[in-house]
Formats: structure tokens, sequence, C-alpha cells
């Protein structure tokens, strides 16, 4: 059984179940937007990209992905800054690619 515990929640997991404390693991998120994350590793990749068309696509995929970020998000202060961050990365987008033209 402690194998099967092993595997699915880790080492630490493991020796906090064995000691009888509590497992919880707190790379586990219920109820966080994941599109959050995914947006903010896409917005590095943008700023770390070597060639114009990188850039661009990074920005692009930023974009989405913060719109998406956005869908999930109940009307607020939280929505309205995601959707400014994807238009944000629109323009940054069609910025990078006006630049090559």
């Amino acid at each position: 059984m402690w194998r099967a515990v092993a595997q699915i929640l880790g080492k630490r997991a493991t020796a906090m179940a064995i000691s009888g404390r509590n497992c919880y693991t707190p790379d586990m998120s219920f109820g966080r937007n994941p599109f959050v994350a995914k947006a903010t590793l896409a917005e590095q990749k943008a700023q770390d990209a070597g060639d114009r068309r990188a850039r661009v696509q990074a920005h692009r995929d930023a974009a989405n992905l913060w719109e998406r970020a956005a869908e999930r998000e109940q009307p607020g202060k939280q929505r309205v800054a995601y959707e400014a961050k994807a238009n944000e990365h629109r323009q940054s987008a069609e910025a990078a690619e006006a630049e090559g033209a």
C-alpha cells in the first residue's frame, strides 16, 4: 500500500503518512485557474524568444491563454486584468510583426 501512495503522492507524502501526520500536498490546487500559470509561462517564453517569428507566436499564444483564463473567472477585477493582458499581448504580437515587415 505504501508503494502505491509513494507513486501517487511522492516520497514526502509517504513519509508524512507513515508518521501519521496529515498528507496534504501543497502542489495540489483545487479551484484555481490553471490557465494563469500557463499564460505566465507563455509570457516568459515571449520575453526569451530569439527571433521575430518566435516572439510573435509566443505573444499570440500568451494572449490566447490569458483570454482563456479570463473566461474561467467570474466578472470582476481578475477577469478585467486578464482581458487587459490578452489585449496587451495581441498588440505586442502586432508590433513585433510590423517591426519585421
